[in-house]
């Protein structure tokens, strides 16, 4: 049995998990999550936390410093650990759940309830043990709205969330694999991502008479397939990225020559500056193709969130502190990075930081997030919330702060 499943004078397990099942019930999404905010606010307030220490920022997020009791030892020092807070705008499945979400239309689909509930265990944590951290050390505590869509970490940062500083944490649930694993890399992590999205204007027409047409859906084929080649170029080059063409809608009746066909999907790349590459090649290639078919076109690429990018020291420290906790066979780079994005990269671009995935799955291979069945495992609670308040020590502690 893992030692770190022991309940403190403030870290309790039950309340934590019936904390996670209530924000459960009330999901709100992207700087919509002022309940969220203030049940946060309300639990931080519960145990203990004075309420100078706490501020609102980017609107429905909040900022929380915690300092050591300790003795003062070296220099004065604080680090950074952030959770999301928001929900996805979809429909749970999970009928029978009986903390099911209360909010038509929104969903805690993304694990971002047990997210929050991670981080409040590491808190309780240090609450229990603040004596252990000098006076002159403090843990910063950053819970962000706004991770799955429009990103909530840029505000956060231009109202002063990284102010003082030195490094800065991250993770998110992996519930692809049973938990009790952890997954990280010392670069690249997640991918920068662009939003395709290309309309083709043409002339429609009646198909009895296509030569007074200029149908769309011609050039629109050859961007899908010019597409295609382009990305299986890079592909051959060894560039790690990927893309897809998701959305191909023209036309509303057999026997109408449509005057506009659209396209959307996304380019995810895990290589700086490629972005910059596929966007000015990918133009290019739907104006020559349109001309051709004498028609035009309106494209709109939109970037996202950058590549999270990990740097080697700071990543050293969370997969050590992940093998202390689970085993060195339990801590591996096997399936990262991923695809997926995440907002946190601009967290990363500021600071010196890491971010790592904590498998939360019932068994493995049966569920991904967003899924519209998905639920956040509880078995990762003491887990996680262990896990940052050993990011804490291993940074902050006089025993071991000086560490390389």
């Amino acid at each position: 049995t893992w030692g770190y499943l022991m309940n403190g004078k403030v870290f309790d397990l039950e309340r934590l998990t019936a904390f996670r099942h209530e924000l459960h019930q009330y999901p709100e999404s992207y700087f919509q999550e002022l309940e969220t905010q203030r049940r946060i606010l309300e639990f931080l307030l519960s145990v203990g936390i004075p309420s100078e220490k706490i501020r609102k920022a980017a609107g429905t997020g909040l900022i929380v410093d915690v300092s050591g009791t300790g003795p003062e030892y070296g220099e004065t020092k604080t680090i950074a650990i952030r959770a999301d807070i928001d929900g996805l705008k979809m429909e749970e499945g999970n009928h029978d759940l009986p903390y099911r979400s209360k909010t038509p239309g929104r969903a805690h689909m993304c694990g971002h309830d047990g997210h929050i509930v991670l981080l409040l265990g590491g808190l309780c944590h240090l609450l229990d043990n603040r004596s252990a951290i000098p006076s002159n050390r403090t843990v910063r505590f950053l819970f962000q709205p706004a991770e799955e869509f429009e990103g909530g970490a840029l505000p956060m940062i231009k109202e002063g969330c990284l102010e003082g500083v030195s490094e800065v944490y991250g993770l998110h649930n992996w519930p692809k694999i049973k938990v009790g694993k952890a997954f990280i890399t010392d670069s690249a992590m997640m991918a920068e991502v662009v939003v395709i999205s290309i309309k083709v204007l043409g002339v429609g027409g009646h198909v009895s008479a296509p030569e007074l047409a200029r149908n769309p859906v011609f050039p629109a084929i050859d961007i899908y397939n010019k597409h295609k080649e382009m990305v299986a170029e890079y592909h051959s080059k060894g560039v790690r990225c990927q893309s897809v063409l998701t959305k191909f809608v023209a036309g509303t009746a057999a026997n109408v020559i449509p005057s506009e066909a659209n396209m959307e999907g996304t380019f995810r790349s895990l290589e700086l500056g490629l972005t910059d590459d596929f966007i000015a090649r990918f133009e290019a290639t739907v104006k020559e193709t349109v001309e051709k078919h004498n028609c035009t076109a309106e494209v709109k690429l939109t970037k996202l969130y950058p590549v999270l990018i990990n740097t080697p020291t700071e990543a050293d420290h969370l997969r050590r502190i992940a093998k202390r906790l689970l085993g060195d066979e339990n801590v591996s780079s096997e399936g990262v990075p991923v695809y997926a994005s995440e907002d946190f990269a601009y967290f990363t671009q500021e600071r010196p930081g890491a971010f790592i995935f904590l498998s939360s799955g019932f068994e493995d291979g049966k569920m991904v997030i967003h899924q519209s069945d998905y639920n956040f495992n509880d078995e990762l609670i003491p887990i996680g919330s262990r896990f940052w308040y050993e990011v804490m020590l291993d940074r902050l502690a006089p025993s071991s702060v000086d560490k390389a």
